[in-house]
């Protein structure tokens, strides 16, 4: 444990090599002697890979040649809290793609939601079939499966699950530009926010410098 009192500020140095990830892998294994602990993992170069799968967590290599993971960002969107934040992701999706929002977009996006909280069919591809707008369904196609961030967006089940260690290997996503990295990131501290009802929670940014690099972290 690396606090003394609520002070838990430390510094760890050294060469490539020398052991940091395996004390970064030992902090984390060490964490779940608490009772209902949980992690989230966000690694570079899968160190934390076997010991995610030695502990039966679950390693999600996003992005990855061979990963089937895929996200259903609506799928809650029946309840009003997740349609509140739907709204404002898709904001900030069509902000991406060069998207200027007047107050128009806006009510047909809200008006799409509503219709869409209704229908047991909630994905990307079915929110644009019930936008109105083109300038919209145009922006929203680069995240559909018309798009190439479809296969990660717009699945109509969600990969992710609820074990209490989860590991995010974040290369290949953090290669394919700010674009792309965005709203999936979003979209995954939104999972794990909703994860957050005061058990002890470790978040773990491996490598953080590089992801650091996005301002979305």
């Amino acid at each position: 444990n690396l606090h003394v009192g609520d002070v838990g500020h430390t510094l760890i140095l050294g060469p490539t090599g020398s052991g940091k990830s395996t004390l970064l892998g030992f902090l984390m294994a060490s964490h779940f002697r608490y009772p209902d602990a949980q992690i989230f993992a966000f690694d570079m170069g899968n160190s934390a890979f076997a010991l995610c799968n030695g502990a039966g967590g679950d390693h999600y290599e996003i992005a990855g040649e061979n990963s089937a993971l895929a996200f259903y960002p609506l799928a809650d969107i029946d309840r009003e809290s997740e349609r509140l934040w739907a709204a404002d992701w898709l904001e900030t999706l069509f902000a991406l793609q060069g998207v200027t929002l007047a107050p128009r977009l806006r009510k047909d996006i809200h008006r799409a939601l509503e219709l869409l909280a209704a229908s047991p069919k909630r994905t990307l591809t079915d929110l644009a079939h019930t936008l109105s707008e083109p300038v919209l369904r145009d922006a929203l196609a680069h995240y559909t499966l018309s798009g190439s961030l479809g296969t990660l967006l717009d699945a109509d089940h969600d990969g992710l699950a609820d074990n209490a260690f989860q590991v995010f290997e974040m290369q290949h996503l953090m290669a394919l530009g700010e674009k792309n990295v965005v709203p999936v990131m979003l979209y995954l501290f939104h999972r794990i926010e909703r994860r957050l009802h005061g058990e002890p929670t470790l978040l773990v940014l491996d490598e953080a410098w590089l992801m650091l690099n996005s301002p979305i972290f």
